[in-house]
């Protein structure tokens, strides 16, 4: 049974040995993502809290920290792909707003404004371009392609965030969906998402979200 204690209206999903991680809004596009692949339908709480997580904070339209608390941190595409996924799947409008800021703003993502240049790796920029349906981005394809190849090179145990990330930005009608998977199984076998998951999240119990989605995957 998942406890209702890992979702934060202020951090997202948290985890028990981080109750105030950072990475909360990446931990719930995480879940959500699990739910979508294994047909699990999104509940009033899995709502709640990423609407919550946002509304806190936001500071204009389009620009959000990583969460209320956190004025000075900067925001990676970690938090960014966390809110984009996240908003696309349960069919929020935060998505649009976070893209059209993006674009509007030369992918210059900062709410300190101590930052007037991207910050970010045009492959981001596809995966993400991706998710809005944005035909321009498709131009960063060959990047996306060879981070994917690199991060998927190894599987040790050190080496697993990266590939959680892939596992949530990656479209799943895409080719490199495909292509991704194929290099996954070969690194950790043919229950490679409990794998991975269970390699990152170590110090979880099973009752954590994450935990007891991966290890009830539905693989193809």
């Amino acid at each position: 049974m998942m406890s209702l204690l890992f979702f934060s209206v202020i951090y997202g999903l948290v985890t028990l040995h981080d109750p105030k991680t950072e990475n909360g809004g990446l931990f719930l596009a995480e879940y959500l993502t699990l739910k979508k692949d294994n047909n699990v339908e999104f509940s009033e709480q899995d709502k709640e809290t990423f609407n919550s997580k946002l509304e806190k904070a936001k500071v204009k339209k389009g620009l959000y920290r990583r969460d209320e608390t956190r004025t000075e941190r900067t925001v990676s595409h970690d938090e960014i792909t966390g809110m984009i996924v996240a908003s696309r799947l349960l069919g929020t409008t935060h998505a649009k707003e976070i893209w059209d800021y993006l674009t509007s703003h030369f992918f210059i993502y900062d709410f300190n404004y101590s930052r007037p240049y991207p910050a970010f790796h045009p492959a981001w920029i596809y995966f993400w371009g991706e998710w809005m349906d944005s035909y321009w981005t498709k131009v960063f394809y060959p990047l996306a392609f060879t981070n994917i190849y690199l991060a998927t090179k190894d599987g040790s145990q050190g080496q697993t965030s990266g590939k959680l990330l892939y596992f949530t930005l990656l479209k799943r009608d895409s080719f490199l969906w495909q292509f991704y998977k194929v290099r996954m199984k070969k690194l950790y076998g043919d229950e490679w998402v409990k794998s991975v998951f269970s390699i990152y999240f170590s110090k979880e119990e099973e009752n954590h979200p994450l935990i007891y989605h991966s290890r009830r995957y539905k693989y193809d």
